[in-house]
C-alpha cells in the first residue's frame, strides 16, 4: 500500500507541471503480482483529477492484512483443597493438600515452578512416622508430568500437584500457592498467579523432629536432580525434597520424569 501512495504521490505533481504527457503506465498490483497494468492514462485524459479518481479506484481498495493477535500463556491456581487421611493400619495419618494449575492464555506456558507455603510451619512425618521434620511448603516443576507429559502446559490444560504433612497441633494453617514463581513467564496477566487460604486442622500425631541436616544435603538454587531412575529431587527452601516418578516414567537426568 505504501508503494501504491508514493506513485500515486509521483503522479499527482508530475501533473502540476504538465498535462501534455502522451502516455503514463501505472504499473499497480492490487493483486499482489508485480508489474500488473490496471490503467493507462494518455493524452488530455492525464489530468489531477482523473489520477485521483483512479487512485480511489485501483489503489485505495487493496486488502490490507490483520495483524495476528499475540498469543501468550496466563497460569493460574484454579483450585486448592485439603484432605485429612487416616490410614486403616497406620499411626501416621496426615493431610495431603492439593493445587490445580491452569493455563487459561492463548499461548503455551513454558515449564515453570509452583512454590507453596504453610504458615505456620507444620511436621512432616519420615521414615515410616518414626521422626519428623519442620514443613514449610514445596518447589515443584510445572508441569510435572503427573498430568501433562510435555514440557510446557498447553491452553486450556491443567497440572495437579499434591503433598502431605503431619500437624501435632490443632489450629488454623494458611496454604499460599503461587504459580510461575520465579516470574519466568511472560503471560497476558501478572497479577493472578497467587491464591491463599485457611484451613481448620487437628493434631494427628506427636514425634520427634528429625536431626540437624549436614551441610551437603542444603541446595542454593532452584532446580531438579535425580535421585535415582525412578525419584527426583526439587530444591525447597535450601533443601532437596524427593518425588517419585508416575508409573512408567523414569527420571531423565535433569530432574525430569519421561516414558
Amino acid at each position: 500500500m505504501v508503494g501504491n501512495n508514493r506513485i500515486f504521490l509521483s503522479l499527482f505533481i508530475g501533473c502540476l507541471f504538465s498535462l501534455t504527457v502522451l502516455q503514463v503506465s501505472l504499473k499497480i498490483s492490487q493483486t499482489g503480482q508485480p508489474n500488473q497494468i490496471l490503467g493507462v492514462a494518455t493524452g488530455n485524459d492525464l489530468s489531477c483529477s482523473n489520477l485521483y479518481q483512479f487512485y480511489q479506484q485501483h489503489c485505495s481498495t487493496i486488502p490490507i492484512a490483520t495483524p495476528q493477535p499475540l498469543r501468550q500463556p496466563d497460569l493460574i491456581i484454579s483450585s486448592l483443597t485439603l484432605e485429612k487421611i487416616i490410614p486403616p493400619q497406620s499411626d501416621c495419618p496426615q493431610y495431603r493438600y492439593t493445587v490445580l494449575v491452569k493455563n487459561i492464555g492463548s499461548g503455551n506456558a513454558p515449564k515453570s515452578m509452583l512454590k507453596t507455603n504453610l504458615s505456620p510451619s507444620q511436621p512432616q512425618a519420615l521414615d515410616s512416622c518414626t521422626r519428623s521434620r519442620p514443613y514449610e511448603g514445596s518447589l515443584s516443576p510445572i508441569p510435572n508430568n503427573y498430568q501433562v507429559h510435555t514440557d510446557f502446559l498447553p491452553p486450556g490444560a491443567i497440572e495437579k500437584f499434591s503433598d502431605s504433612f503431619n500437624p501435632s497441633t490443632s489450629g488454623i494453617i494458611t496454604i499460599s500457592v503461587a504459580a510461575d514463581y520465579s516470574n519466568n513467564i511472560t503471560e497476558s496477566n501478572e497479577s493472578n498467579n497467587l491464591l491463599s487460604q485457611s484451613f481448620n486442622v487437628d493434631a494427628l500425631w506427636t514425634a520427634p523432629l528429625a536431626p540437624t541436616l549436614t551441610p551437603a544435603a542444603y541446595c542454593t538454587n532452584e532446580s531438579a536432580r535425580c535421585l535415582n531412575s525412578t525419584t527426583y529431587q526439587v530444591c525447597a527452601n535450601g533443601q532437596w525434597q524427593a518425588y517419585s516418578c508416575p508409573e512408567n516414567k523414569h527420571c531423565d537426568g535433569n530432574g525430569h520424569c519421561l516414558e
